[in-house]
């Protein structure tokens, strides 16, 4: 789904169309561990396993497809280590109310991360070995970041003190 080169497929461009649409939604709203838990975490790791060699019959055409892929692929991981450092940073910050509104709304990026990865899946039609590799590494992939959301959202001891050392309410504000 590059514009002006390769045409998306409908279901494809529609999940992610909503994704860009949740991501702005985010960003305007003011929603900054939100968004970069979506661009940083989500997108970022499903890039990077859009980048990995397949593990079927394609895998011998990979590195002719994209040849730049290692580099590609390390961005990646440093987009997302962006995210992984940053989000339970900024939750830290975050009263009760905000820590749900983040979690719901990681819920909601690694659903439409499901969404536009069964989507972009269609594209492996005859390829079932390649299908289910991708299908498995992203399930991997997607756990993965939603047990770090909930580790950066739990209260650690000390929140309190926490915040009001990096600028916080601390007390009951928010909560």
């Amino acid at each position: 789904c590059l514009q002006g080169r390769v045409a998306c497929p409908p279901r494809l461009a529609a999940a992610l169309a909503r994704f860009r649409h949740r991501l702005e939604a985010d960003v305007a709203a003011g929603r900054l561990a939100a968004s970069l838990f979506g661009l940083q975490h989500v997108l970022e790791a499903l890039g990077h396993v859009a980048l990995q060699p397949p593990g079927g019959e394609l895998a011998s055409l990979g590195d002719q497809f994209v040849p730049l892929r290692g580099l590609l692929a390390n961005q990646e991981l440093g987009h997302r280590r962006l995210g992984e450092v940053w989000v339970p940073r900024l939750a830290l910050l975050l009263g009760t109310q905000q820590r749900r509104v983040l979690r719901d709304a990681g819920r909601g990026y690694l659903e439409l991360a499901h969404e536009a990865v069964d989507a972009g899946l269609d594209a492996c039609a005859g390829f079932a070995d390649d299908r289910r590799h991708y299908a498995q590494v992203t399930q991997r992939c997607l756990d993965g970041l939603q047990h770090q959301l909930e580790a950066a959202l739990r209260e650690p001891a000390g929140a309190d003190q926490e915040q009001r050392q990096w600028g916080g309410h601390g007390g009951t504000s928010g909560r």
